[in-house]
């Protein structure tokens, strides 16, 4: 069987996109299991690589689209939707969880304590046991973490066991 560019172009764009569609479906819905998500995400690339592919062996009929007003509309209007999508419509507030986290980790130890129902002693023994110095008893999350040379995540681990 001769293996040609050709043979490939259309079977990748038709399996990646239709992967797309339903992994696009299933996040419109809010049905996320297992890892759908980045799936969707990384298929993206798989179809961008397919649609060049595929473009480039059928690039004489692409070219001919351009010449009749549906054509030149349809591929208008997608280039205008995308245009449009770029606009900020909407205040975007960001995600709240991701916010609250960030101010976590800024806030003094001292703010910190009775939210995650520990004392001043206990956290530093469990920084001890770990490891972790701090110089500063009223340093932030951030802070420790820096001095310790590790990621926010590690310090939250030990103050939110």
């Amino acid at each position: 069987m001769n293996m040609t560019l050709k043979s490939w172009a259309t079977p990748i764009v038709s399996g990646s996109v239709f992967i797309s569609a339903l992994s696009g479906l299933m996040l419109f819905f809010h049905v996320e299991p297992g890892l759908v998500k980045l799936l969707h995400e990384w298929i993206g690339w798989v179809v961008v690589v397919g649609v060049v592919l595929h473009v480039a062996v059928h690039l004489k009929s692409m070219l001919s689209y351009l010449k009749h007003l549906p054509g030149v509309g349809i591929i208008g209007l997608s280039v205008l939707v995308f245009i449009l999508s770029l606009y900020p419509w909407v205040e975007k507030s960001g995600n709240p969880m991701k916010k609250a986290v960030r101010m976590l980790e800024r806030a003094p130890l001292s703010e910190v304590l009775d939210i995650a129902g520990t004392s001043r002693e206990d956290l530093a023994a469990r920084f001890a046991a770990a490891g972790f110095v701090t110089s500063d008893e009223d340093a932030s999350i951030k802070e420790i973490a820096a001095q310790n040379g590790v990621d926010e995540q590690k310090i939250m681990q030990i103050v939110f066991r």
